[in-house]
């Protein structure tokens, strides 16, 4: 008969699998999290009524519906757009994109640290919007944003 210890003994290889599997989507998730928030809080901010509305609803739509839901309609739909079979693709996409709209919300109240001072200084130095974004704004708002961030990847990983 077994003892524990050898019973854990015996499940590390699929135990090991398993870590491999979680660490890989967490990682895919948070990659896609972080470029949809970006999107979603760009849209957000933007000033045409139909780009900000578009951000607002996807924020809303994916933080108003439970993720197992996400899930579901993500899994069910790819087989239809040709790319059934790959539950982890479907994990990802919908994972990364639930998170995603956290991410924005957690960008886009973080852009009142960036005075209207420095937004003006880029504009006359002759940075466009998204210039201005890239280089002026996105690297204060994500060193701001980092504490939450990393507490929403931390949410993704349990």
């Amino acid at each position: 008969m077994f003892g524990l210890d050898q019973q854990v003994l015996a499940a590390l290889p699929e135990l090991g699998h398993g870590l491999l599997v979680t660490l890989s989507l967490t990682v895919q998730a948070a990659l896609l999290s972080l470029v949809m928030g970006q999107l979603g809080c760009f849209l957000q901010l933007r000033r045409a009524w139909f780009w900000r509305a578009l951000g607002r609803l996807y924020v809303s739509l994916m933080r108003g519906t439970p993720a197992i839901v996400q899930l579901f309609v993500v899994f069910f739909t790819l087989p239809r757009l040709g790319l059934g079979g790959h539950p982890m693709l479907a994990a990802v996409l919908a994972i990364g994109c639930n998170s995603g709209a956290y991410v924005a919300e957690i960008l886009r109240v973080n852009q009142s640290l960036v005075t209207r001072g420095q937004r003006e200084a880029a504009r006359t130095l002759g940075l466009n919007r998204l210039l201005t974004w890239w280089y002026v704004i996105n690297p204060q708002v994500m060193r701001a944003s980092l504490p939450m961030l990393v507490n929403e990847f931390t949410i993704l990983l349990a």
